[in-house]
């Protein structure tokens, strides 16, 4: 059985409580220890297996109520769900949950464990919705958000989000890409995809994934004195990411591009780390005045191009995405990035 790690109440931790309340609390989103032990049946797969997972259902939902911000934000139009889509969502989740996971290959598993999460992350927002942040959503006064909460049955076993991603994603596959793919509704996680993740090109969407977040600067980014400011991704989970800081500045240098690069060159320690929980709610409610200040790219054009430089290195046959005048991202290089 899958055992929850205890909570760190280190560094790691972030934990901000105050005595006046729960006001600066910036808990990050679940537990950053893998579990003592994996539940046996996680493991199983069979690498012969031709076996292909639908996932067209969830990649119609994206198609239908994503979109790109100026920013290279990816938000959900939550306000805009209908009935009938909220009904088809919770019909993909049910029929994820029921697949025989041991008769799947591993990149076939991780691509459906991957869309399981992020479905069941969306339709935890909508149950909830309207809400400011995935934050508000909470099981009790301790209680700091829905990770922990059970959002679906595989296999008999009740399982949350903390238990997908911590007990199951991390553990068995030791990617740190994983982070860049797996969304939990807030405007500083990394986008939600264009569309659902597939066994047969899952490695090469990862790659890309977080090429696009690191360069955006949410991912990094430098203050006015060439100070490193990173995502809390690389505090919260820095084990995942290396050994110590330096390993971690290597990590975010492996996919950095221009501007990035050249502004990262003389960088030796981070500074400081920093996570937007606003929802990534596309009416803009949870944001109504700042339009989540320090998540935009550094500039739109330097964004752009560097999302184009990405995409000109990339082994697949996609046509660099042009720029839609000078203040913002054509989507189709969001839709060709991500």
């Amino acid at each position: 059985m899958i055992k929850a790690a205890p909570i760190s109440w280190t560094r790691r931790s972030a934990l901000g409580l105050t005595l006046g309340g729960m006001s600066t609390l910036t808990l990050r989103p679940a537990l950053a220890d893998w579990p003592d032990v994996i539940d046996e049946r996680w493991m199983l797969h069979d690498p012969t297996s031709a076996l292909v997972v639908d996932h067209e259902d969830w990649t119609q939902f994206l198609r239908r109520y994503l979109q790109l911000d100026d920013n290279g934000v990816a938000l959900v139009r939550y306000d805009e769900v209908s009935d009938a889509d909220r009904g088809q969502l919770r019909d993909y989740i049910a029929r994820l949950s029921a697949l025989d996971f041991a008769g799947l290959s591993r990149s076939e598993q991780l691509a459906a464990w991957i869309n399981l999460y992020n479905a069941a992350t969306v339709e935890v927002i909508l149950q909830d919705y309207p809400v400011e942040s995935i934050r508000d959503i909470t099981e009790g006064l301790l209680s700091f958000g829905p990770w922990g909460r059970d959002v679906v049955t595989v296999d008999g076993q009740d399982l949350s989000l903390d238990d997908i991603e911590h007990g199951i994603l991390r553990p068995i596959w030791q990617d740190p890409r994983i982070h860049f793919v797996v969304n939990c509704a807030s405007i500083g996680c990394p986008n939600l995809g264009h569309s659902a993740y597939e066994g047969r090109d899952i490695d090469e969407r990862m790659d890309r994934a977080t090429h696009v977040y690191i360069n955006n600067r949410r991912g990094a980014d430098l203050d006015l004195q060439g100070r490193l400011i990173v995502s809390s991704l690389f505090d919260w989970y820095d084990d995942d990411f290396g050994r110590n800081e330096d390993e971690i500045i290597d990590y975010i240098r492996g996919y950095a591009v221009e501007p990035l690069t050249g502004l990262m060159a003389g960088a030796t320690e981070i500074e400081d780390y920093r996570y937007d929980w606003a929802l990534n709610d596309a009416s803009g409610m949870a944001w109504p005045d700042a339009r989540h200040k320090g998540s935009e790219s550094y500039t739109p054009e330097a964004q752009a191009e560097a999302q184009q430089a990405l995409e000109e290195t990339s082994s697949d046959d996609d046509t660099a995405g042009s720029r839609r005048g000078s203040d913002t991202i054509d989507p189709d290089d969001f839709l060709d990035m991500n």
